[in-house]
């Protein structure tokens, strides 16, 4: 029956929370999932959305940029609630544990000072890595924890810290945003300078280290120490939920409809629009 939904205790009680604190539990495990960039929010199992064509995309470190779009809009809102009620939110003491891990490597990247260049290149900068690789690590703790059982504890934030945590996300999330048009797309035709948000990235490893873990066959497995980003081809999600974020803006909505217009994504003979553009060239 539906008493098997619920997340409980280790007493077996139902573990109870708002639903301000679940958006922000939401917010938090999300953008804790984004990519070594800060672009994309990555997938790490099932498909993404409905595209069939991407249906391998988890198996290559890969990540999307509607996903970040919509995260963007989630913590928009999550502050606007606090900031407007402004009454405390108690969450979980694990998530409490992630965001502490996760806010003090923010702080360590700041001090390392990274600024992004006008060419991006494809390797992950250190500072971004290393953020990247202690706050995955730092997520797989908390689902650790809490993959039975919440212990129960709560911690109390209030408003104006949750407000403050949001705005400082949202800042990174506005970073890997711009970064995502630098990085751009390429697939047939298509030679990065379309202007149209990218959609998908993928990750490939170019140094690791092997750890003393298997898997289930038997095979070792490695820790990551490097990893550089993969482009692909235009898709039309990227721009469709990149439009949601921009929608005071008439003019640069626009400025993106007319550039999907007179791009691959358009079906010139049907006057209808392609899932993606062209993926010839692509395995």
């Amino acid at each position: 029956g539906i008493e098997a939904n619920w997340q409980r205790t280790r007493e077996g009680e139902p573990f109870m929370s708002s639903a301000i604190a679940k958006l922000f539990l939401l917010g938090s495990i999300k953008f804790a999932m984004r990519d070594a960039w800060g672009m994309g929010v990555e997938y790490e199992g099932g498909r993404p959305g409905w595209l069939d064509s991407m249906n391998g995309l988890p198996g290559m470190v890969g990540s999307g940029m509607p996903e970040t779009y919509e995260l963007y809009l989630l913590l928009q809102y999550v502050k606007k609630v606090v900031d407007t009620y402004d009454r405390p939110v108690h969450i979980p003491v694990e998530l409490h544990t992630m965001l502490s891990t996760m806010n003090d490597a923010l702080d360590t990247l700041e001090k390392a000072g990274y600024v992004d260049t006008e060419d991006m290149p494809a390797a992950v900068p250190k500072a971004l890595f290393e953020y990247w690789d202690i706050v995955a690590a730092a997520r797989e703790s908390y689902r650790n924890d809490v993959q039975y059982y919440f212990s129960g504890n709560t911690t109390a934030y209030r408003a104006t810290t949750v407000s403050r945590m949001c705005d400082r996300w949202l800042g990174e999330i506005q970073k890997g945003i711009d970064r995502s048009f630098k990085v751009a797309t390429e697939g047939y035709g298509d030679d990065g300078t379309s202007g149209i948000p990218a959609t998908f990235f993928a990750y490939d490893i170019t140094k690791w280290e092997l750890n003393s873990n298997r898997n289930a066959e038997g095979l070792p497995l490695v820790n990551a120490l490097a990893m550089k980003v993969r482009k692909f081809p235009l898709f039309l999600e990227g721009p469709v939920r990149y439009m949601k974020i921009i929608q005071d803006n008439k003019e640069r909505m626009k400025d993106i409809y007319e550039r999907v217009l007179d791009s691959g994504l358009r079906d010139k003979q049907l006057n209808m629009y392609f899932l993606s553009a062209s993926l010839e060239g692509q395995t």
